[in-house]
């Protein structure tokens, strides 16, 4: 599955977040989105969900535009996960991850065989399975981020389109969850939503750079994450280096009479 964005344009009144922008999405790329805060990236992923309405542009989901597709269609083919979307009431995790696969049933058929180890599956790929039988309302935000991308990999979609998924996991579960998503990248559409540059750098294959509606920058991340395209796009003096073992480090910059030591 494939997306193909033309010629987006879409504001909110009179704040024009998106101009113009084009966007190609296929399976092979872990694709990572950067950009500062308020530059657009939550609502392009609302409008490649079909949620919201460009006022000028297309989003195509395999050449057909996204909001020709029903609801359900939507459903099956994209795993989404937004910033605002959690758990909630007093579910159980178990109930949560396997309302993730009912977009592929249909209504009133009970789970078969391959449905419940589609949930079980994906309970152990987001090392969740201990929490079965907790109500979601009682779990950490880390937990709830976790069980939200179970619910998503429980449907078995063939695009994942996430909005900073790891923000409140810990160290741990965030590397176990990139790393997870990059193997996933090799044959399904995988979109991702980040502040975080360091992890990018490291976990990525492409890196796109938001600023102003468009995209600034967008290849490998020794191609974007460099100092001149984050000083342009953030304001942010850093240097950029990579260690003996390839790891990406992204350092900032002293500024003179802030960071010497009291005496």
């Amino acid at each position: 599955m494939r997306f193909d964005i033309e010629d987006l344009h879409f504001s909110y009144g009179r704040n024009n977040l998106l101009s113009g922008l084009d966007l190609h999405l296929e399976p092979g790329k872990f694709t990572l989105l950067l950009g500062p805060n308020g530059c657009g990236k939550s609502t392009l992923l609302r409008l490649m969900t079909g949620e919201l309405i460009p006022q000028q542009g297309k989003i195509l989901l395999n050449e057909k535009n996204i909001r020709d597709y029903s609801g359900h269609e939507r459903a099956v083919s994209l795993g989404v996960v937004l910033q605002s979307t959690a758990p909630a009431l007093d579910f159980t995790v178990l109930e949560y991850v396997t309302m993730g696969r009912h977009a592929r049933l249909s209504p009133f058929r009970p789970l078969s065989a391959s449905d419940r180890t589609a949930v079980r599956n994906a309970m152990e790929l987001l090392e969740v399975s201990h929490l079965a039988e907790r109500p979601c309302n009682t779990l950490s935000g880390g937990e709830r981020q976790r069980v939200m991308l179970a619910s998503v990999f429980a449907n078995e979609p063939g695009i994942l389109l996430l909005d900073e998924p790891t923000s409140a996991t810990d160290p741990a579960h965030t590397y176990s969850i990139l790393e997870l998503l990059h193997e996933h990248a090799a044959e399904k559409c995988v979109f991702m939503i980040t502040h975080d540059l360091q992890l990018a750098g490291n976990f990525a294959d492409r890196i796109l750079l938001l600023k102003e509606g468009r995209i600034f920058a967008d290849g490998s991340p020794e191609e974007v994450l460099t100092s001149e395209n984050l000083q342009a796009v953030y304001d942010l003096k850093v240097r950029v280096e990579r260690t003996f073992d390839g790891s990406l480090m992204i350092l900032p910059e002293r500024r003179s009479g802030r960071m010497e030591s009291k005496r």
